[in-house]
């Protein structure tokens, strides 16, 4: 599958927040990683890390976590998220009881996120 990603233009004082999260299907690693861009497109700052492997529903909700965490911690306030891929967390083939487990782990993220706020 070809995805093709087009820059939005954004509003004066408006960040654009990307990412990505992956897993290895022969190893038992996965990374994350994200970047931050100014309202003309300017790279701000970018973040990396290696995980140890998990459903991509989780990789993918840390992946955002980190990006926000990072955007906040930055002063960032106003900004656009962009989830490359994000049919993969729609998609993915984890089981009912899985759904709950990361449904809750979601709520327990955006829990987190409004402790910022």
């Amino acid at each position: 599958m070809v995805t093709t990603i087009h820059w939005l233009l954004l509003e004066r004082g408006w960040i654009k927040l990307n990412t990505d999260g992956a897993a290895s299907s022969n190893s038992s690693n996965a990374s994350i990683g994200g970047l931050l861009r100014d309202s003309d497109a300017n790279w701000l700052c970018s973040y990396s890390m290696m995980l140890v492997k998990d459903t991509i529903f989780r990789i993918e909700a840390i992946s955002i976590l980190e990006g926000l965490r990072i955007a906040w911690e930055k002063g960032f306030k106003q900004f656009d998220l962009s989830k490359i891929n994000a049919d993969q967390l729609s998609e993915s083939n984890t089981s009912g009881d899985d759904k709950i487990s990361e449904t809750n782990e979601i709520i327990s993220m955006m829990e987190e996120i409004r402790r910022w706020v």
